[in-house]
Protein backbone atom coordinates (compact mmCIF):
# COMPACT_ATOMS: atom_id res chain seq x y z
CA UNK A 1 0.00 0.00 0.00
CA UNK A 2 1.41 3.37 -1.00
CA UNK A 3 1.52 6.24 1.50
CA UNK A 4 -1.20 8.88 1.34
CA UNK A 5 1.23 11.63 0.35
CA UNK A 6 2.35 9.67 -2.70
CA UNK A 7 -1.26 9.18 -3.86
CA UNK A 8 -2.00 12.88 -3.43
CA UNK A 9 1.17 13.87 -5.32
CA UNK A 10 0.27 11.54 -8.19
CA UNK A 11 -3.24 12.96 -8.46
CA UNK A 12 -1.93 16.55 -8.37
CA UNK A 13 0.55 15.66 -11.12
CA UNK A 14 -2.22 14.20 -13.31
CA UNK A 15 -4.37 17.26 -12.72
CA UNK A 16 -1.45 19.48 -13.81
CA UNK A 17 -0.95 17.47 -17.01
CA UNK A 18 -4.64 17.72 -17.83
CA UNK A 19 -4.60 21.46 -17.16
CA UNK A 20 -1.63 21.99 -19.47
CA UNK A 21 -3.13 19.80 -22.18
CA UNK A 22 -6.42 21.67 -22.06
CA UNK A 23 -4.91 25.13 -22.43
CA UNK A 24 -6.49 26.86 -25.39
CA UNK A 25 -4.15 27.65 -28.28
CA UNK A 26 -5.50 31.17 -28.68
CA UNK A 27 -5.74 33.28 -25.55
CA UNK A 28 -8.09 36.22 -25.90
CA UNK A 29 -6.60 39.50 -24.72
CA UNK A 30 -8.84 42.39 -23.79
CA UNK A 31 -7.85 45.49 -25.71
CA UNK A 32 -7.87 48.85 -24.00
CA UNK A 33 -9.58 51.78 -25.72
CA UNK A 34 -6.90 53.52 -27.78
CA UNK A 35 -4.91 50.40 -28.65
CA UNK A 36 -4.21 49.83 -32.32
CA UNK A 37 -2.42 47.43 -34.69
CA UNK A 38 1.25 47.78 -35.56
CA UNK A 39 1.98 49.86 -38.69
CA UNK A 40 0.90 47.96 -41.78
CA UNK A 41 -1.08 45.43 -39.71
CA UNK A 42 -4.75 44.71 -39.04
CA UNK A 43 -6.54 43.40 -35.96
CA UNK A 44 -9.80 41.49 -35.80
CA UNK A 45 -12.04 41.85 -32.75
CA UNK A 46 -15.13 40.25 -31.32
CA UNK A 47 -17.44 40.98 -28.38
CA UNK A 48 -17.23 44.69 -29.10
CA UNK A 49 -19.27 47.48 -30.61
CA UNK A 50 -22.53 48.93 -29.32
CA UNK A 51 -24.03 45.46 -28.88
CA UNK A 52 -21.03 43.99 -27.08
CA UNK A 53 -21.12 41.05 -29.50
CA UNK A 54 -19.98 42.60 -32.77
CA UNK A 55 -17.14 41.32 -35.00
CA UNK A 56 -14.98 43.82 -36.90
CA UNK A 57 -11.44 44.58 -38.08
CA UNK A 58 -9.24 47.68 -37.86
CA UNK A 59 -6.05 48.36 -39.86
CA UNK A 60 -3.15 50.75 -39.31
CA UNK A 61 -2.18 52.41 -42.60
CA UNK A 62 -0.89 55.77 -41.40
CA UNK A 63 2.70 54.94 -42.46
CA UNK A 64 1.70 53.70 -45.90
CA UNK A 65 1.75 55.59 -49.19
CA UNK A 66 -2.02 55.19 -49.53
CA UNK A 67 -3.99 56.48 -46.55
CA UNK A 68 -7.38 56.58 -48.25
CA UNK A 69 -8.80 53.89 -45.95
CA UNK A 70 -7.45 55.36 -42.71
CA UNK A 71 -9.95 54.77 -39.92
CA UNK A 72 -12.15 52.42 -41.94
CA UNK A 73 -14.01 49.67 -40.07
CA UNK A 74 -14.05 46.35 -41.89
CA UNK A 75 -17.22 44.48 -40.94
CA UNK A 76 -20.55 43.15 -42.14
CA UNK A 77 -24.19 44.02 -41.46
CA UNK A 78 -23.33 47.31 -39.75
CA UNK A 79 -22.38 50.86 -40.71
CA UNK A 80 -21.19 52.00 -37.28
CA UNK A 81 -17.52 53.00 -37.16
CA UNK A 82 -15.41 51.25 -34.52
CA UNK A 83 -11.95 52.10 -35.90
CA UNK A 84 -10.31 55.50 -35.59
CA UNK A 85 -7.23 56.86 -37.36
CA UNK A 86 -4.36 54.39 -37.49
CA UNK A 87 -6.70 51.49 -36.78
CA UNK A 88 -7.29 52.62 -33.21
CA UNK A 89 -9.94 50.43 -31.63
CA UNK A 90 -12.97 52.38 -30.49
CA UNK A 91 -15.27 49.41 -30.05
CA UNK A 92 -13.68 47.98 -26.91
CA UNK A 93 -13.49 44.56 -28.53
CA UNK A 94 -11.51 41.45 -27.71
CA UNK A 95 -8.53 40.87 -29.99
CA UNK A 96 -8.61 37.73 -32.14
CA UNK A 97 -5.69 38.02 -34.58
CA UNK A 98 -3.11 40.42 -36.04
CA UNK A 99 -1.88 40.17 -39.64
CA UNK A 100 -0.83 42.13 -42.73
CA UNK A 101 -3.24 42.86 -45.56
CA UNK A 102 -1.52 44.80 -48.34
CA UNK A 103 -2.36 48.32 -47.20
CA UNK A 104 -5.49 50.10 -48.41
CA UNK A 105 -5.48 48.46 -51.90
CA UNK A 106 -5.14 44.95 -50.48
CA UNK A 107 -7.70 45.52 -47.75
CA UNK A 108 -10.18 46.81 -50.30
CA UNK A 109 -9.73 43.75 -52.50
CA UNK A 110 -10.15 41.35 -49.60
CA UNK A 111 -13.12 43.24 -48.13
CA UNK A 112 -14.88 43.03 -51.49
CA UNK A 113 -14.01 39.35 -51.73
CA UNK A 114 -15.47 38.66 -48.29
CA UNK A 115 -18.65 40.69 -48.76
CA UNK A 116 -21.44 38.21 -48.10
CA UNK A 117 -24.47 37.38 -50.19
CA UNK A 118 -27.36 39.71 -49.35
CA UNK A 119 -29.39 36.90 -47.85
CA UNK A 120 -26.66 36.31 -45.25
CA UNK A 121 -25.76 39.96 -44.63
CA UNK A 122 -27.75 40.38 -41.42
CA UNK A 123 -27.09 42.22 -38.17
CA UNK A 124 -25.90 40.24 -35.20
CA UNK A 125 -22.85 38.40 -33.99
CA UNK A 126 -21.83 36.75 -37.25
CA UNK A 127 -18.09 36.00 -37.39
CA UNK A 128 -17.96 35.07 -41.08
CA UNK A 129 -16.63 38.34 -42.47
CA UNK A 130 -13.72 38.76 -40.04
CA UNK A 131 -12.69 35.11 -40.42
CA UNK A 132 -12.76 35.48 -44.20
CA UNK A 133 -10.93 38.82 -44.01
CA UNK A 134 -8.16 37.37 -41.88
CA UNK A 135 -7.69 34.23 -43.96
CA UNK A 136 -7.53 35.97 -47.33
CA UNK A 137 -5.29 38.74 -46.00
CA UNK A 138 -2.84 36.14 -44.66
CA UNK A 139 -3.06 34.14 -47.87
CA UNK A 140 -2.30 37.07 -50.17
CA UNK A 141 -0.25 39.50 -48.07
CA UNK A 142 1.94 37.85 -45.47
CA UNK A 143 5.23 39.79 -45.70
CA UNK A 144 5.78 43.30 -44.39
CA UNK A 145 8.65 45.50 -45.60
CA UNK A 146 9.43 49.12 -44.69
CA UNK A 147 5.96 49.63 -43.31
CA UNK A 148 4.35 48.46 -46.55
CA UNK A 149 2.91 45.01 -47.14
CA UNK A 150 4.36 43.10 -50.07
CA UNK A 151 2.17 40.63 -51.92
CA UNK A 152 3.25 37.06 -51.27
CA UNK A 153 1.48 33.75 -50.90
CA UNK A 154 1.38 32.33 -47.41
CA UNK A 155 2.41 28.63 -47.78
CA UNK A 156 0.21 27.66 -44.86
CA UNK A 157 -2.96 28.80 -46.58
CA UNK A 158 -2.43 28.02 -50.28
CA UNK A 159 -4.77 25.03 -50.06
CA UNK A 160 -7.79 27.26 -49.41
CA UNK A 161 -9.61 27.78 -52.73
CA UNK A 162 -10.39 31.31 -53.84
CA UNK A 163 -14.05 30.33 -53.97
CA UNK A 164 -14.15 29.69 -50.22
CA UNK A 165 -16.50 31.71 -47.95
CA UNK A 166 -19.25 32.11 -50.51
CA UNK A 167 -21.58 29.73 -48.58
CA UNK A 168 -21.50 27.13 -51.37
CA UNK A 169 -19.43 23.92 -51.29
CA UNK A 170 -18.16 23.99 -54.87
CA UNK A 171 -15.95 21.70 -56.92
CA UNK A 172 -12.47 21.56 -55.38
CA UNK A 173 -13.70 22.55 -51.91
CA UNK A 174 -13.68 20.02 -49.07
CA UNK A 175 -14.27 20.09 -45.30
CA UNK A 176 -10.46 20.25 -44.97
CA UNK A 177 -9.56 23.10 -47.35
CA UNK A 178 -12.80 25.08 -46.99
CA UNK A 179 -14.66 23.87 -43.89
CA UNK A 180 -16.80 26.98 -43.59
CA UNK A 181 -18.56 26.09 -46.85
CA UNK A 182 -18.40 22.28 -46.66
CA UNK A 183 -18.61 21.17 -43.03
CA UNK A 184 -22.32 20.55 -43.38
CA UNK A 185 -21.28 17.35 -45.17
CA UNK A 186 -19.66 16.14 -41.94
CA UNK A 187 -21.88 17.83 -39.38
CA UNK A 188 -25.25 18.54 -41.03
CA UNK A 189 -27.07 19.11 -37.75
CA UNK A 190 -25.10 22.26 -36.88
CA UNK A 191 -23.11 23.44 -39.90
CA UNK A 192 -25.78 23.70 -42.59
CA UNK A 193 -26.45 27.10 -44.13
CA UNK A 194 -30.02 28.18 -43.58
CA UNK A 195 -32.20 30.64 -45.48
CA UNK A 196 -33.22 32.72 -42.48
CA UNK A 197 -29.73 34.18 -42.21
CA UNK A 198 -28.77 32.55 -38.91
CA UNK A 199 -25.01 32.25 -38.65
CA UNK A 200 -23.55 28.79 -38.34
CA UNK A 201 -21.48 28.10 -35.19
CA UNK A 202 -17.89 29.36 -35.29
CA UNK A 203 -16.44 25.86 -35.00
CA UNK A 204 -17.85 25.12 -38.47
CA UNK A 205 -14.83 26.98 -39.82
CA UNK A 206 -12.48 24.24 -38.57
CA UNK A 207 -11.68 20.94 -40.32
CA UNK A 208 -12.63 19.12 -37.12
CA UNK A 209 -16.20 20.36 -37.40
CA UNK A 210 -17.62 16.87 -36.96
CA UNK A 211 -15.54 15.88 -33.94
CA UNK A 212 -17.11 16.57 -30.55
CA UNK A 213 -19.07 19.46 -32.00
CA UNK A 214 -15.90 20.88 -33.49
CA UNK A 215 -14.46 22.16 -30.22
CA UNK A 216 -11.74 19.56 -29.95
CA UNK A 217 -10.83 17.14 -27.17
CA UNK A 218 -10.09 19.74 -24.52
CA UNK A 219 -12.98 22.15 -24.86
CA UNK A 220 -14.16 24.20 -21.89
CA UNK A 221 -16.89 21.63 -21.30
CA UNK A 222 -14.49 18.71 -21.39
CA UNK A 223 -12.02 20.55 -19.18
CA UNK A 224 -14.73 21.09 -16.60
CA UNK A 225 -15.65 17.40 -16.67
CA UNK A 226 -12.01 16.34 -16.29
CA UNK A 227 -11.53 18.75 -13.41
CA UNK A 228 -14.53 17.21 -11.66
CA UNK A 229 -13.13 13.74 -12.21
CA UNK A 230 -9.75 14.67 -10.72
CA UNK A 231 -11.44 16.26 -7.69
CA UNK A 232 -13.51 13.12 -7.23
CA UNK A 233 -10.38 10.96 -7.30
CA UNK A 234 -8.75 13.12 -4.63
CA UNK A 235 -11.79 12.84 -2.35
CA UNK A 236 -12.05 9.08 -2.94
CA UNK A 237 -8.35 8.56 -2.15
CA UNK A 238 -8.60 10.49 1.11
CA UNK A 239 -11.75 8.60 2.08
CA UNK A 240 -10.14 5.20 1.44
CA UNK A 241 -7.05 6.04 3.49
CA UNK A 242 -9.18 7.29 6.36
CA UNK A 243 -10.86 3.89 6.75
CA UNK A 244 -7.83 1.63 6.12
Amino acid sequence: MTPLWMDVCLIVFLATVVSVGSTQAHVRVKRKPGDRPKPGQCLTFNKGGTSGFHYYACCNNINGTDKSCDGRTYQRASTTSYCNSGGTDNGNGVIKAEFACGGCPGQGIVAKKCKPMKIFNIPGTCWLFTKCFKKYCKKRYSVQSSGLNMQVVDPSSTSMPDTCYNTVCETGETPDNCPVDCCFKMNPSQCTWVTNGTCIPEFCDTPSCSESGGTGLFSAKHTSNIGGLVLGLVILSLYMHEYE
